[in-house]
């Protein structure tokens, strides 16, 4: 069910290998690194990152690519309401840029993560939540489920739209009522794939490698530069 939409990229590279845990790890560094950006010179640094984690990710740039272009019109829809809010071109189009290199991050770790051991990962992050009386696997399976969400609900909006030409329904004018209809369908589909997993969920370790412990100091390092670049400008 899940491998309709999943956007996990089956191949051998270091990025698939690494451990779940360092992986979650380096995307909330790179997020943080993200949101510390507030210039040119910083945008260099993470852009610089990126490039590294996807030429070890064995994944071609092709697929990449295919995949931020088909978010176009949603960065070109942010860019004119920033643009429309600031009435600044510079600003308005250095946030685009943020936003590009984070999802493309994002798509570097769903692509070489399987949802089994994102949520394994994220279970060690919400090991907390047992104090309280909730399942830290359970919310770490809904919370990996929201990194599906989007490419589900592209999903189930091309299968509906589909079935409405198959059958000679016209949808002009309906677009709003097929998204409704997509948005729905999401919601139930990923319930389902959340059950499922909970069913057959098998708790297991994760050692760390060398490899690993590589990433996250390369991602702390960037992170250090970008905070002594910030202080000194």
């Amino acid at each position: 069910m899940l491998s309709n939409f999943s956007l996990y990229y089956n191949c051998s590279s270091k990025i698939h290998s690494l451990n779940p845990l360092c992986k979650i790890l380096a995307f909330l560094i790179f997020s943080f690194m993200s949101f510390m950006c507030f210039h040119f010179n910083v945008l260099v640094s993470l852009f610089l990152v990126l490039v590294f984690i996807v030429g070890i990710s064995n994944i071609p740039f092709s697929v990449y690519f295919k995949r931020i272009w088909s978010l176009k019109y949603l960065f070109l829809v942010l860019f004119l309401l920033c643009f429309v809010l600031s009435r600044n071109f510079s600003f308005s189009f250095f946030l685009v840029c943020k936003l590009v290199l984070f999802v493309l991050y994002v798509l570097g770790f769903v692509m070489t993560t399987k949802i089994d051991d994102m949520a394994l990962g994220f279970s060690y992050l919400f090991r907390f939540v047992d104090v309280f009386g909730f399942s830290a696997y359970s919310v770490a399976v809904s919370f990996s489920l929201i990194f599906y969400f989007l490419p589900c609900l592209v999903f189930e909006y091309k299968r509906i739209k589909m079935a409405c030409v198959s059958r000679g329904v016209s949808f002009n004018g309906s677009v709003f009522a097929l998204f409704k209809l997509a948005f729905l369908s999401s919601i139930k589909r990923l319930d389902m794939i959340r059950c499922s997993m909970l069913v057959s969920s098998s708790i297991r370790g994760f050692r760390w490698h060398f490899n690993d412990i590589y990433m996250i100091v390369c991602h702390l390092a960037v992170l250090v530069l970008i905070l002594v670049r910030g202080v000194t400008l």
